[in-house]
């Protein structure tokens, strides 16, 4: 959340109204102000040093928290997110110091899309994995582990379900479950891919995109087989793969995203895999 500044030069200048958080400095008096939405308080403390981009307080409070200096003022929290950690394997995470609330998104691993096993035609699309996203308070010097769900893989039978992505905090697991691999090639019928995860204890919890839909034979008098692979099912990152006219299917691009369903239009008796998922994905904002 940005925060709005004005500025004063004229002794003894007090605002006359501010808005709720909004700040202003008479930089003569050394003297901060805060607007709560209804009236103007006057800061304790003494503005030790300011430029362009910061001013630093010396003994004051607001709102009862003793201001010690400008990163760890309760003024901070108002600041937004600066920095960025990307994972894409399992490990931990250490809090830097001054670091009082993250916000995290977590991505299940994609399911994968079910393969041909010599002479099937066409193959459903894998779900793709859930996302949670939650804004958490978290303690400098702790660390956190986590979990990276892998993407499902691909063979020539059953698509594989992807991992789940999860994160423990304090007493709350945040979990965004993978994405369900297709279901076996099941002859002329309509066949649905795998399901989209889901995610829990977020915010906002989104489940993924489903794996496409299918046929079993495109052209059912002729039993060409002619078609696509049903597609990957798309993530909060991005779509999953396209489906193919002939051959294996492809993996997922965005992370947890689903792996596309082989196709066979010249019903051959080769056997080739569906498309592997892709794997699930942790960003932490501090």
């Amino acid at each position: 959340m940005a925060i709005k500044i004005k500025g004063s030069s004229t002794a003894g200048a007090v605002p006359a109204s501010l808005e709720n958080r909004q700040l202003a400095v008479n930089t003569t008096d050394k003297k901060l102000f805060v607007g709560d939405g209804t009236s103007v308080q006057t800061l304790t403390g003494t503005i030790a040093s300011q430029n362009a981009n910061n001013v630093n307080i010396t003994g004051g409070t607001i709102d009862g928290v003793n201001i010690t200096n400008s990163s760890t003022s309760p003024l901070a929290q108002y600041n937004g997110f600066t920095n960025i950690v990307v994972a894409t394997s399992s490990g931990s995470w250490t809090v830097p110091t001054g670091v009082t609330k993250i916000k995290i998104t977590l991505t299940g691993g994609g399911g994968s899309g079910s393969g041909l096993n010599a002479g099937d035609f066409r193959c459903a699309g894998g779900g793709a994995g859930g996302t949670c996203i939650a804004i958490v308070s978290v303690t400098a010097g702790s660390t956190y582990s986590y979990t990276i769900g892998a993407g499902g893989t691909g063979t020539d039978g059953a698509g594989s379900s992807g991992g789940n992505t999860s994160i423990t905090i304090g007493a709350t697991t945040y979990t965004a479950n993978g994405g369900g691999g297709a279901p076996a090639w099941a002859g002329n019928t309509m066949q649905g891919g795998g399901s989209g995860g889901s995610a829990s204890n977020g915010n906002i919890n989104i489940d993924g995109g489903d794996g496409g839909t299918i046929r079993g034979y495109s052209n059912v008098g002729g039993y060409t087989g002619e078609g696509d692979g049903g597609y990957g099912g798309s993530s909060y990152w991005g779509g999953g793969a396209k489906g193919g006219p002939n051959g294996a299917g492809t993996a997922g691009k965005a992370y947890g995203s689903g792996g596309s369903g082989a196709a066979n239009t010249s019903y051959t008796a080769a056997s080739v895999s569906g498309g592997s998922g892709k794997q699930g994905i942790l960003v932490i904002e501090y």
